[in-house]
């Protein structure tokens, strides 16, 4: 049986209007990818602004770190890069900046981890975030790391320590009879 003469035809229809799809899909993406990072470095340029009429004074862009960490004791590294790095009153900052209704919130998980990231990376004085949808910056400051065990009724080991070598000297001193 040998097919109808229609069936190439449609065949070559369907295969042409399924590359016109992908070809709009793809474009598309692209194009909202493109708006985007122009609205992010847009963003960018308001912040250094606006840090600038808040009397910071910028030291760089775009900063680059190492962090390292280990995976089974064997260890990696990654480059972790921040937006701004600036300096007021002798102490120095690192700056997210942010645009877009939910990236413009510092709470939102994936924004909150990565300014708990460089906190931990940059090893900085403070952190600051620029939201740039309500052109406001914020200071950042995360719990310190051995609060969340007292917290818990945990003591960290550093403490304990530092509290056993206390209480061991006192009762030499005591001891000796000073």
């Amino acid at each position: 049986m040998t097919p109808p003469d229609w069936l190439p035809w449609v065949l070559t229809a369907l295969l042409a209007l399924f590359l016109i799809h992908t070809l709009i899909g793809t474009l598309t993406r692209r194009f909202r990818m493109f708006r985007r990072f122009r609205k992010g470095r847009e963003g960018e340029t308001e912040a250094l602004a606006l840090l600038r009429e808040e009397g910071y004074r910028i030291l760089d862009a775009q900063v680059t770190r190492k962090a390292v960490m280990f995976v089974d004791d064997e260890r990696r590294e990654a480059t972790v890069r921040a937006d701004l790095l600036v300096r007021k009153q002798g102490r120095t900052y690192v700056v997210e900046v942010k645009t877009g209704a939910v990236a413009s919130d510092p709470a939102a998980s994936a924004t909150r981890r990565q300014l708990l990231e460089y906190a931990h990376v940059y090893r900085c004085d403070g952190l600051l975030f620029a939201d740039m949808e309500r052109r406001t910056l914020h200071t950042i400051r995360f719990d310190a790391p051995g609060r969340a065990f007292l917290a818990l009724g945990q003591t960290p080991w550093r403490a304990l320590f530092a509290a056993l070598a206390i209480g061991f000297a006192l009762g030499l001193i005591t001891a000796i009879g000073f």
